[in-house]
């Protein structure tokens, strides 16, 4: 038989098909008309620089809102943008995170999604004592995360949480003891460091770094003054390298801690001072000097 004649029964089937697929069509016309925007729905998104976009905390959080029933759109998004968890660890730091609790405070919102855990804090404390206000203050609002999806009004989200946190500020720790034993290593080879070191500056023709002999007068004037803390203290003497002129390696003026690191945590630079030879006329009268 030819397509061109049909036989009842395939018309019949056409027909039923035809119908079908109008009627799943005219239902997603219909949905899709009667959504709205779930305001009361919050997603929370942070980064931490502001070269840095939300673009693939969004990207991820689509298909995980779709399974809870929600589009990403539809919802409230509160988003921080160049907003380091370790400088604002607390919400009510951030532009986003304040008006979010606001919301939340005024009963505008019922639920909270985020990327992971780490995007709303990255210390311990800080996240318990937002978990526990959440809990008492606002025990219908619920929390959400993709590597968290067990809700914080139950006791196995709050565990999830915190475990979570823990990983997150350990993480932070062990990025900041590279960094710093990154830094070390620099110093301890007189390489140029990213920051400027108090009493060293880079010599371009040797290519690495060299003592900045005013400045380590101004080191050694503060260990003696300071005498193993049998002298004088770190607020008086930075109070004298301030009263005269004496400006930090960032040309600031000098702090008690910015004396303290002087003593307590010098630069492993200092280590190395013993391949240079001192000028005669070490140590000046850093009184004398004329700084710039």
């Amino acid at each position: 038989m030819s397509d061109a004649t049909l036989s009842p029964y395939r018309m019949q089937n056409e027909q039923l098909f035809q119908e079908y697929v109008q009627l799943q069509t005219s239902d997603c016309t219909l949905h899709s008309g009667m959504s709205k925007k779930h305001t009361e729905v919050a997603v929370y998104l942070r980064v931490s620089t502001g070269d840095q976009t939300v673009e693939s905390q969004l990207t991820s959080l689509r298909p995980f809102l779709t399974a809870e029933g929600y589009d990403v759109d539809e919802c409230s998004l509160y988003v921080d943008e160049g907003v380091s968890a370790k400088e604002y660890p607390s919400f009510t730091d951030r532009p986003a995170g304040t008006d979010l609790m606001q919301d939340v405070s005024d009963g505008k919102i019922s639920k909270i999604y985020g990327y992971s855990v780490n995007r709303f804090f990255r210390r311990v404390a800080q996240g318990a004592t937002w978990l526990d206000l959440m809990k008492n203050k606002y025990p219908r609002v619920v929390i959400k995360t993709t590597d968290c999806f067990a809700d914080s009004t139950t006791a196995t989200g709050r565990m999830v949480w915190h475990t979570l946190l823990m990983v997150s500020e350990m993480e932070n720790e062990q990025r900041a003891e590279r960094t710093q034993s990154g830094m070390q290593r620099l110093q301890e080879q007189l390489k140029k460091s990213s920051h400027a070191v108090f009493g060293w500056f880079y010599n371009e023709d040797e290519e690495r770094m060299n003592p900045d002999w005013h400045q380590q007068a101004v080191i050694q004037h503060v260990k003696d003054a300071w005498n193993d803390n049998k002298g004088h203290s770190f607020s008086k003497i930075a109070r004298d390298l301030n009263d005269w002129g004496i400006p930090t390696s960032t040309g600031r003026q000098w702090t008690s801690s910015g004396v303290s690191r002087l003593i307590k945590k010098p630069s492993k630079m200092q280590d190395q001072l013993h391949q240079f030879t001192a000028p005669k006329t070490f140590p000046v009268n850093i009184r004398r000097v004329k700084w710039s």
